[in-house]
């Protein structure tokens, strides 16, 4: 796979303190639901992720081969509820890209690709995290 970034990418990540805007997109093939992290000028999602864990890659010191785990998204249980209640998530697409306000979507990168791994509600209403797991890992 090739990582392809846009000059206007670079550009905005280049600014004095840039603020990251992440898209969040989950498909079961049939209905597709996105939201993103902060505002931008010209997407206008739900403001659904409320916090984007790292990514930790590992190397393995006998074969070198790098892993790629899973990453944590959190989200908001108002704008994820909805989908839950009606839609199976567990298995499905999912993708996390990476932009700035500025950047148009299409020139957004891909942070992470995978499918929902799992499911975690924080029991009191506010907010659900998601495991998704590298499409690495799956193949």
């Amino acid at each position: 796979m090739t990582l392809t970034i846009n000059s206007s990418w670079m550009e905005a990540a280049s600014r004095d303190k840039p603020e990251p805007v992440f898209l969040l997109t989950l498909t079961d093939g049939v209905s597709t639901w996105k939201a993103q992290s902060a505002a931008h000028d010209t997407m206008r999602y739900g403001m659904g992720i409320l916090n984007v864990g790292e990514l930790a890659p590992e190397i393995d010191v006998m074969t070198r081969a790098l892993e790629v785990g899973e990453v944590e998204v959190t989200v908001s249980d108002a704008w994820i509820r909805p989908i839950l209640t009606a839609n199976r998530l567990f298995g499905k697409k999912a993708t996390l890209k990476l932009g700035f306000s500025g950047v148009t979507e299409a020139n957004f990168v891909n942070y992470h690709v995978g499918s929902v791994d799992s499911i975690h509600p924080d029991g009191i209403g506010k907010e659900v995290r998601l495991s998704l797991m590298s499409a690495l890992e799956q193949a």
